[in-house]
């Protein structure tokens, strides 16, 4: 009966390693959604960061309780943290899910605004067709010459 008790707080403590190597990976992937170009059109990368910085935190003080419990052979901190890998996973689940559909929005706004003649996307689409039509025409001619470039390896 005691290699059965140590089989489990070896597995409880080798759990608590993956939680708090996911839970570091998740406070790092937190600090680097604020620089994220794909959260920042959307307007939600202050929210992302936050959720992820403060998961990540939950995720690495469970693996802690986790050893804890582990090291401790205490069954009431054995069931908390079973009880709070189970809650963070369905937080990291509707996280994920919470990322897709915001994926999923971002990509819809793209090709609305491609279509639309309003926003963004439009004007910069309409600048680069305006100077397209103008560089390189009657009015602007481009007289580069060859000779003038620097000659590629």
């Amino acid at each position: 009966m005691a290699a059965d008790k140590s089989i489990v707080r070896w597995t409880i403590g080798i759990v608590g390693l993956i939680i708090s190597i996911v839970g570091l990976v998740s406070i790092y992937y937190g600090l680097e959604a604020r620089d994220s170009e794909d959260l920042k059109v959307l307007g939600y990368e202050d929210e992302v960061s936050l959720a992820l910085v403060w998961g990540g935190a939950a995720l690495v003080f469970t693996s802690g309780l986790g050893w804890t419990a582990a090291f401790s052979k205490s069954h009431c901190l054995a069931f908390c943290f079973g009880y709070l890998c189970m809650c963070i996973m369905l937080l990291y689940a509707s996280m994920g899910t919470t990322v897709l559909v915001l994926k999923n929005n971002m990509y819809d706004y793209i090709d609305d605004s491609c279509t639309n003649e309003a926003g963004t996307f439009y004007e910069i689409d309409q600048i680069y067709k305006n100077g397209d039509t103008i560089l390189c025409s009657t009015s602007c001619p481009c007289a580069a010459d060859e000779t003038d470039w620097p000659e590629e390896n």
